[in-house]
């Protein structure tokens, strides 16, 4: 995490779709039917519908369960998508006016809701910081729950013990509860235990020409990088 893009993240997906041309990605269209044999024909809720030869399904498992697929899934792919739970994670972020942490590399757990706090900021020349805190499970569904305010008087609850009242260096807090995400209904795929042996290989098994992909079939769970390394996986096997 100490390396970032200039400008935001948000560049790499910019540059990336730049290389596609924007003409070739087709935004604002949620699939809500699949038909697949020699040829596959998504139907989107808009009344748009896309024929192609391969399909790359990166969508999480919650939004797979949601799609009327023509004919239906598998049964034991189906069992698959509705056995595998994803994590309540909770992200928020606060800009301070002053960095009162003072070292680059700072983060601290916490046994308080906020939980873990780590230094977002690193290596920027600004006065100001953002601390970024990741809270899981119980404590990801009370803080996802709290409005603006009383969100900023935990984080600010949460450091008082180790810097004292931080609450009036706050100048502004935005925050993500993967929780209700409506696409995933959490942050990332959560294995139990002996599923990744089971549950992995038929959740990533294609069907004819669909390939699936994403972080939940990943090697490197969580980030961005395991679920482009599926997806190259996957068009690979496509060109192949």
């Amino acid at each position: 995490m100490d390396y970032k893009a200039k400008g935001g993240n948000q560049q790499i997906v910019k540059a990336m779709a730049d290389k596609v041309g924007m003409d070739n990605i087709k935004t604002g269209n949620k699939a809500d039917e699949i038909e697949y044999g020699s040829k596959i024909k998504i139907h989107c809720t808009n009344g748009n519908t896309y024929e192609c030869d391969s399909l790359i399904c990166t969508l999480p498992t919650y939004s797979i369960s949601k799609i009327k697929w023509n004919p239906v899934l598998p049964q034991d792919k189906i069992n698959a998508i509705n056995e595998l739970q994803y994590c309540r994670i909770n992200k928020s972020a606060t800009l301070f006016k002053e960095r009162f942490w003072e070292d680059d590399s700072f983060s601290i757990i916490t046994d308080t809701f906020s939980h873990y706090f780590y230094h977002a900021t690193k290596y920027q020349s600004d006065s100001k910081g953002v601390l970024i805190s990741y809270a899981i499970g119980d404590k990801a569904d009370i803080l996802g729950s709290l409005n603006k305010d009383d969100r900023e008087k935990f984080v600010a609850q949460s450091l008082v013990s180790a810097f004292g009242d931080v609450k009036p260096l706050m100048e502004d807090n935005v925050n993500y509860y993967w929780g209700t995400d409506p696409f995933s209904k959490g942050a990332y795929a959560l294995y139990g235990k002996g599923q990744w042996f089971t549950l992995m290989p038929v959740l990533k098994e294609k069907m004819n020409n669909i390939y699936f992909a994403g972080e939940h079939v990943a090697d490197w769970q969580g980030f961005m990088e395991g679920a482009i390394v599926t997806g190259e996986e996957a068009a690979k096997d496509i060109m192949s």
